[in-house]
């Protein structure tokens, strides 16, 4: 990257590992100028600047659109999946019910997601928004609406 030089923001600065034969985004350090692009390796090897401009992928949503849930306390859980940039900490998963944020516990092996709703919900139509963002900034976001109903005796 060139100093003065205008730069694309979805650009950092990769690693490739050998042994999983994958660019690794490595691109964490805080530069000024803001057009440089910085990061930390503990070894040496392959380095270039690439463009990540694909957003992440939300997979295996337990929780359907229109569907009927008895569980007034539904766990959310999903998968998440990244081209290259990937995900820093899960600070960059926000998933809401009605507007009320649930903390993300991310498992950064499978990409696994999983929020727990602190209070129970009431009965009727809820609606579910999942908004993630890599590290160079893509951003993708899921919304589902479903119903907590009363359990038949």
């Amino acid at each position: 990257l060139e100093p003065g030089l205008p730069t694309n923001p979805h650009t950092g600065l990769c690693w490739y590992d050998k042994r999983e034969k994958e660019w690794v985004w490595i691109d964490d350090e805080e530069t000024e100028p803001d057009d440089l692009a910085a990061g930390r390796s503990l070894g040496g090897g392959m380095f270039a600047a690439l463009v990540d401009t694909t957003s992440p992928v939300i997979l295996k949503l337990n929780l359907r659109q229109d569907h009927k849930y008895w569980n007034r306390q539904p766990r959310v859980k999903f998968v998440l999946e990244d081209n290259l940039s990937g995900f820093d900490n899960d600070r960059s998963i926000d998933i809401r019910v009605d507007g009320v944020w649930l903390l993300p516990e991310l498992d950064f092996e499978s990409g696994e997601v999983v929020g727990t709703l602190r209070r129970p919900l009431d009965l009727g139509r809820h609606k579910l928004v999942i908004a993630v963002t890599d590290q160079a900034g893509n951003r993708t976001e899921q919304q589902v609406e479903f119903d907590v109903i009363k359990k038949s005796k």
